[in-house]
């Protein structure tokens, strides 16, 4: 089960800084929107500005770019509640750096993980 989560987090990882390609040119329109909704609810989920500003920075010509301004803009009229979810998002950010980086060899973390912990 460990196995599974770690691959799942390392594809995860890997698609949200763009290291994996969303999809192709040889993609049906079909695997196209289904890979676009993937994506989309993969930021969805967190449901923070910072996850929805990302999203529309990656994925510009995403179908789902208005969807994400339009939850800005909710979560804008929601301070506090956005700052509370922030919070939490960013101490899950910051442990989940640290369990990937401990999946680093040691002498890879450097290039790996220093530059990216905060």
């Amino acid at each position: 089960m460990r196995t599974w989560h770690t691959l799942t987090f390392v594809i995860l990882f890997a698609c949200l800084t763009g290291c994996i390609p969303a999809a192709t040119t040889e993609s049906s329109p079909e695997e196209r929107r289904r890979i676009a909704s993937s994506i989309y609810e993969t930021y969805r989920k967190r449901d923070t500005i910072a996850w929805y500003k990302e999203f529309i920075a990656n994925y510009p010509d995403s179908p789902y770019v208005v969807d994400a301004q339009n939850r800005i803009a909710e979560l804008e009229a929601e301070p506090e509640k956005q700052r509370e979810k922030e919070m939490a998002e960013d101490e899950r950010r910051k442990q989940e750096q640290l369990y990937f980086c401990a999946l680093v060899p040691e002498d890879k973390q450097r290039r790996c993980c220093t530059n990216r912990q905060s």
